[in-house]
């Protein structure tokens, strides 16, 4: 009987300090995931995922490639219509808004909290994280969305970007956004982005605790 109790008092201790260890150690419940074209997205979620000790999985959009999303990016839309003058009387590719995406298959059942990222492309969200979204059912997650353009999004816009989430059986927590060109209309720097993102990490620490 002696024996028993020890035994049960050595495991009960060995699960407390493993719970010690795994909330030193990071929180394995928190994913990041991610599509982003030009990078800027990629940085922020980069240090948003290192924040809070995350899983990091980066989503590629498989159909809709570099050269045709550049026709719909402000840095290069008019470099290309002029080097292609069909394209600029509207014989211009369109997008492939139904992608496909990589990885094909993402295990979502051991995460509690996620982080989505996105760019705002054409005023909605990416073509990779709508099929994400609408490929995978989050139930009952706690997700933290944040999207990077070069202009706030307005409130119906972010309306429909977190009923997009919440269509996905998944709780939204908060919605952030980081404008990725200054008032002089300016991409921002790499530590300027990073400056921006890391003002963000108080408030998703909170939020998703």
């Amino acid at each position: 009987m002696v024996f028993l109790k020890k035994r049960i008092l050595s495991i009960s201790l060995m699960v407390f300090f493993l719970a010690c260890f795994r909330g030193w150690a990071g929180d394995t419940q928190t994913l990041v995931v991610f599509y982003s074209h030009s990078g800027k997205t990629k940085t922020a979620c980069e240090l948003i995922a290192k924040d809070l000790k995350a899983d990091l999985i980066e989503v590629k959009d498989l159909k809709n490639s570099s050269d045709l999303i550049n026709w719909y990016t402000k840095k290069d839309k008019h470099t290309m219509e002029a080097q292609k003058p069909d394209a600029a009387k509207g014989d211009r590719p369109k997008p492939v808004m139904d992608t496909e995406i990589s990885p094909a298959s993402i295990d979502f059942s051991k995460y509690s909290r996620i982080v989505i990222g996105s760019p705002v492309w054409m005023g909605g969200l990416a073509p990779a994280i709508k099929k994400l979204l609408s490929h995978y059912r989050l139930d009952r997650k706690k997700v933290v969305l944040l999207t990077t353009a070069t202009a706030i999004v307005q409130f119906p816009h972010q309306k429909a970007y977190k009923d997009a989430v919440r269509a996905s059986g998944a709780e939204v927590a908060a919605y952030y956004q980081i404008r990725v060109i200054n008032d002089q209309k300016k991409e921002l720097a790499r530590e300027e982005l990073l400056y921006e993102a890391r003002k963000l990490l108080p408030a998703i620490r909170a939020v998703l605790k």
